[in-house]
């Protein structure tokens, strides 16, 4: 197809006429492999649009990165274009060449009509694309509370991790977004999640300079110390960074008495936070395996935070309990699972006395891992 600039106007004028008498055949491409449909999409022509939806356009076609023409009404956030071509059996689930669907566009663009029109026509919420990022991540990234209450509201899973194993709060603090971090976590969404280096929420706020949410975590009970996989914590991240009001807060929450007096009250789960493996080894000798600290966290809680078998073969020893093992009386399946760690499950499953709750099963069953829940059946 020669895209003229006379083609060219007749759709930014959404002239059906003069569009008619340029136009041979509306199914024929671009070098972009772009049909008419997806000009009259980008150019807001819906009159033209409407015409080429009679005509027969070809809605299954895609252009040279996989996507359809609901894809590009779905980035742009053609709420009424989205309908038409929806209405005119476009097919909701397309995915184009990484796997992202016309929902996760919406998502990111933030146009709550858009996105309304594709979940009633049933678009999936658990959908994933190539980095394992459902919906639900795309429209954090457009910032807007209302996208992600309405992305819930749908069912979209909250607890699900990415093949980075990404929380929803990392990509929260990654983007300094205070007021849909309590969303999540009024939601449950663990703080503590690790990613595949090791790296917690906190590693990520302090690249993106947002006082309160730095704040908020140290209140939940996370470590400025907490080393990942690189040997670099929170605290250095922040002096890299040239971030000097964390490192200051760190600093200071450092050398605060009632701070230092609450760490001596719990020093088993201070070593585990802080990755201090013999310590916490020693320490299980001593200290009550059992006890909550001031988080409501247990001592097996930050061992399966930091996907240590040894340290979780050490507690379970010692008659660490499996149920109700953080602020959120989760048991201690819950996390390997969200994760499909078959060790630390296995090891768990030797206390053949405490099987999973139904909280860990129905996420399980959620997240559709054959090995995980041949596991965990009967």
């Amino acid at each position: 197809m020669e895209v003229s600039e006379a083609l060219i106007r007749a759709l930014k004028n959404d002239d059906v006429e003069a569009l008619k008498s340029r136009v041979e055949r509306i199914n024929a491409t671009d070098q972009k492999n772009q049909h008419l449909g997806f000009y009259a999409v980008r150019q807001k022509a819906h009159a033209v649009l409407t015409w080429l939806l009679k005509e027969g356009v070809d809605l299954h076609a895609v252009n040279k990165h996989g996507e359809t023409v609901l894809h590009v009404a779905a980035y742009l956030g053609d709420a009424e274009a989205c309908r038409m071509v929806i209405d005119a059996s476009a097919e909701v689930e397309a995915a184009n060449k990484n796997n992202q669907t016309p929902l996760m566009y919406a998502a990111q663009k933030g146009d709550i009509d858009c996105l309304n029109a594709l979940l009633k026509a049933g678009a999936d919420v658990t959908t994933k694309d190539y980095e394992g990022c459902h919906a639900l991540f795309y429209a954090i990234k457009s910032k807007r509370l209302r996208i992600v209450d309405r992305l819930l509201e749908s069912g979209a899973p909250v607890h699900w991790l990415n093949d980075k194993h990404e929380s929803l709060i990392h990509i929260v603090c990654a983007h300094g977004l205070p007021s849909i971090f309590e969303r999540l976590i009024e939601q449950g969404v663990n703080p503590y999640q690790k990613n595949i280096y090791h790296q917690t929420a906190l590693h990520y706020a302090v690249l993106e300079p947002m006082e309160s949410l730095t704040d908020r975590l140290i209140d939940l009970g996370l470590s400025s110390y907490d080393k990942d996989h690189f040997g670099e914590s929170p605290y250095d991240r922040a002096e890299l960074n040239g971030y000097d009001a964390a490192v200051l807060k760190f600093t200071r929450l450092k050398n605060d008495p009632s701070h230092r007096e609450a760490i001596k009250r719990y020093p088993l789960h201070h070593a585990l936070r802080r990755n201090r493996f013999d310590e916490a080894l020693a320490r299980m000798e001593t200290d009550d395996v059992k006890e909550k600290d001031r988080y409501g966290n247990s001592p097996l809680f930050y061992a399966l935070m930091l996907r240590d078998h040894l340290l979780v073969d050490a507690l379970l020893s010692k008659d660490a309990p499996l149920n109700d093992i953080d602020a959120l009386h989760r048991d201690a399946y819950f996390y390997p699972v969200l994760e499909g760690n078959i060790g630390l499950i296995k090891r768990l499953i030797s206390r053949a006395d405490t099987p999973p709750s139904n909280t860990t099963m129905v996420l399980a069953k959620s997240l559709n891992r054959l090995s995980v829940l041949a596991l965990l059946s009967p």
